[in-house]
């Protein structure tokens, strides 16, 4: 028999090979979390300015109207005013008013949040106040081919700036840039 016959021969396996590797676990687990935390820290964070960037908001500038196959808004004015309603006592008499002309080609139901204030300060948007029964023209429903007035009121905060800088509709995502104020 000559040394090219000799059947293969096995090398057992070492201990120390085994214990080498036994580290590597825990690099790969720190690893995939480093993995997990970065990138939910991108997915909070970074991705949404640059969705905002490439498939942002409509901007509409002072006194242009938005327009679409559903519909066609306008802001017409933006003043400081006593509010529609009676305030209680100690509560805030005035308010952001905002007039808008719109047109419905279709039915048309936005909730009160897809209407939010944007003010100079930068701080949270604000809300609308809730429509009122008396005042047919704070209503959020519109029939198809409807053409009237929508009167959005805002109350003032507490502290900070009451300058409006901008009404964004949430659905579509469009941004109207406000004139200042009356």
């Amino acid at each position: 028999m000559t040394h090219d016959d000799a059947p293969p021969v096995r090398r057992p396996v070492r201990d120390e090979d085994v214990q080498s590797r036994e580290g590597r676990a825990g690099c790969i687990a720190f690893g995939a979390v480093l993995g997990i935390a970065a990138g939910s820290i991108f997915t909070f964070f970074a991705l949404p300015p640059l969705i905002d960037h490439f498939v942002g908001e409509t901007r509409v500038a002072v006194r242009a109207a938005y327009e679409d196959e559903t519909r066609i808004i306008r802001v017409v004015s933006v003043v400081q005013a006593p509010d529609l309603e009676p305030t209680p006592a100690g509560g805030p008499s005035d308010r952001i008013v905002i007039r808008l002309a719109v047109t419905a080609r279709e039915s048309w139901k936005p909730s009160p949040d897809d209407f939010r204030l944007e003010l100079a300060d930068g701080g949270d948007r604000l809300s609308p106040l809730p429509s009122l029964a008396s005042a047919a023209e704070t209503g959020l429903s519109f029939a198809p081919g409807e053409e009237r007035t929508l009167i959005l009121r805002y109350a003032l905060p507490a502290s900070g700036s009451a300058v409006p800088r901008a009404l964004h509709l949430q659905h579509p995502a469009v941004r109207f840039e406000l004139p200042t104020l009356r």
